[in-house]
């Protein structure tokens, strides 16, 4: 996670937030959430009710939120704690957002997202939904990059595989779904193959 900001009504209360996160957590940067802070992908916003009507859309797309609930709300997309609530509460929301996204892989501008029983290629406008095993496979590449990755590793890692004489084409067949899922990419990222494998490339 790159940056913490967090933004409520009570200051008393954000302080001692602040002073808590800063003792219990891994995150470097916890800081108060000013008109002129610039998000990325990556941040964690604390809001309440308060605060987050005054978040516009671009910058709560931008960043996960957790919302302080005072009262209902039927909008966003932010993990959810009722008042009152324990600092333990808090602290445990937040170190799910750092488990899920050390989870994730990036090269460059694309990331992966893992949910159940399938993933999703993300991109700064593109979401694009993968079957369990094409993230499987696109993950190995990901890991393997700026490497190839072999024939037998990935039947390995993806389906469990573990005998060079099986014949099979279910890599091929994979790849090329992959390939076509990502097409209007392919001026920005191809997978390809070379001697001794399959590997991320990205064109610059």
């Amino acid at each position: 996670m790159s940056s913490l900001y967090i933004k409520l009504a009570n200051n008393l209360i954000q302080e001692k937030i602040v002073d808590y996160l800063q003792l219990y957590t891994s995150i470097n940067n916890i800081g108060i959430l000013e008109d002129n802070s610039v998000l990325e992908k990556n941040d964690l916003i604390i809001v309440d009710n308060v605060n987050y009507n005054l978040l516009s859309l671009t910058e709560l797309q931008k960043a996960n939120t957790i919302l302080i609930n005072e009262e209902e709300h039927s909008c966003g997309t932010f993990v959810t704690i009722n008042t009152p609530f324990t600092l333990d509460t808090l602290l445990t929301a937040i170190n799910k957002f750092i488990a899920k996204q050390k989870d994730n892989l990036s090269i460059g501008n694309f990331h992966l997202q893992e949910e159940v029983n399938k993933g999703y290629f993300v991109s700064d406008n593109v979401k694009i939904e993968l079957t369990a095993k094409e993230y499987l496979l696109l993950k190995s590449l990901f890991q393997a990059y700026p490497n190839s990755i072999d024939k037998s590793t990935l039947l390995i890692t993806v389906w469990n595989i573990n005998n060079e004489k099986v014949e099979t084409n279910t890599i091929e067949t994979h790849i090329s779904s992959l390939r076509k899922k990502l097409i209007h990419l392919a001026e920005q990222i191809i997978i390809s193959k070379d001697s001794t494998g399959y590997k991320i490339d990205l064109i610059v």
